[in-house]
């Protein structure tokens, strides 16, 4: 069993693909099972690493009008286990970790009335809309005093009657 680093950030996250995410004074990087910082502190969020990638934000933006306005400057990409972008940080509302080779991705300036969201391959490219051929997903279900459970959902993508 490798041997525990003493108490040193302001936040750890779990270890993801041999790395973990750390924040220091408001920062996020990524250390070693060693506790060896390998990735500096250098993000503004960070996620873990999925499918060979990790998401990171470089700014947070802006945001003008409160939830009805708009998001700015917002930006995300993901790095590889060197902590070099693969995809370059790009304008975002939002965006996810990989998995099976896609991130779900809202880009742009993005308001509340209008939340596009889609996918990007690892080449930061949108697949082809033929692909997946099902969009799965999890639907969180209200339930009696706000207990929750979850129900898969899937459905046919593009839609068969779609022209």
């Amino acid at each position: 069993m490798p041997s525990l680093s003493p108490p040193q950030f302001d936040s750890a996250d779990v270890f993801s693909e041999g790395l973990a995410r750390v924040e220091l004074h408001g920062k996020c990087g990524y250390v070693d099972i060693s506790g060896r910082v390998v990735i500096p502190f250098k993000f503004v969020h960070a996620e873990p690493f999925t499918d060979g990638l990790a998401l990171v934000y470089t700014t947070w933006g802006a945001n003008i009008f409160g939830t009805e306005g708009w998001d700015f400057f917002r930006r995300a990409g993901y790095i590889n286990h060197d902590g070099k972008f693969v995809i370059d940080p790009r304008n975002t509302l939002n965006a996810r970790g990989f998995s099976e080779g896609i991130a779900p991705f809202q880009p742009g300036i993005s308001t509340a009335q209008n939340p596009k969201w889609g996918y990007l391959d690892k080449s930061g490219k949108t697949p082809d809309r033929s692909w997946p051929k099902f969009l799965v997903f999890w639907v969180k279900i209200g339930i009696m005093h706000g207990a929750t459970r979850k129900v898969f959902r899937s459905f046919q993508f593009p839609p068969q009657n779609a022209s």
